[in-house]
């Protein structure tokens, strides 16, 4: 078996070799003309592909600025955040909300029960 898959792979590298000594030994055909027509559409199409490169560094160029300039905001939105005073003014209005959804909770629930009572 393993005798087989030896000549099997043996014959085959044998066509690659012969098949890259063909390929190696022919020259390219030569390509046709051009015409000027299309010659020009050639060159009015890359001349927009060069345009619209163009536009698109710009684009790439514009948003890296953006990228900075809202990078440094934040940066410095956080900075002022860890600012003891800030963190004193978080606390109270988290402690704030957390008695105003109490007190929500509580009417909710006196209404509930209220309802109920009228039924």
């Amino acid at each position: 078996m393993e005798r087989a898959h030896a000549d099997w792979l043996g014959s085959r590298f044998d066509r690659m070799e012969q098949a890259l000594r063909l390929a190696s030994a022919t020259e390219p055909e030569p390509r046709d003309a051009v015409s000027p027509s299309d010659e020009e559409n050639l060159k009015e199409a890359i001349s927009q592909l060069e345009t619209q490169l163009c536009a698109l560094k710009q684009v790439e160029t514009d948003l890296a600025e953006l990228h900075t300039r809202y990078s440094r905001r934040i940066d410095d939105i956080y900075t002022q955040f860890q600012d003891p005073s800030i963190q004193s003014i978080r606390n109270d209005l988290v402690k704030r909300l957390s008695e105003i959804d109490r007190s929500t909770n509580n009417k909710v629930r006196d209404l509930k029960r209220s309802f109920i009572e009228n039924l």
